[in-house]
């Protein structure tokens, strides 16, 4: 079985920031955001990851699995 997965560096979790989601949607394999973190140069150990886990559930229901 294949996976694919898409990488995200972005500080604002919905589909409006994050490109690819979309057309990866359409192929019907086992998808999962592969790396994800804050965008730039941001300090990494001050982003809030719980809200990528909330944005994802809203902004991409029924291919999230938490």
């Amino acid at each position: 079985m294949d996976l694919i997965g898409l990488d995200t560096y972005t500080d604002f979790v919905d589909a409006k920031h994050i490109k690819g989601y979309a057309e990866m949607a359409q192929i019907k394999k086992p998808f999962g955001f592969t790396e994800f973190g804050p965008h730039g140069a941001s300090d990494p150990g001050n982003y809030d990851y719980l809200r990528f886990i909330s944005g994802s559930a809203e902004d991409f229901p029924g291919r999230c699995s938490l």
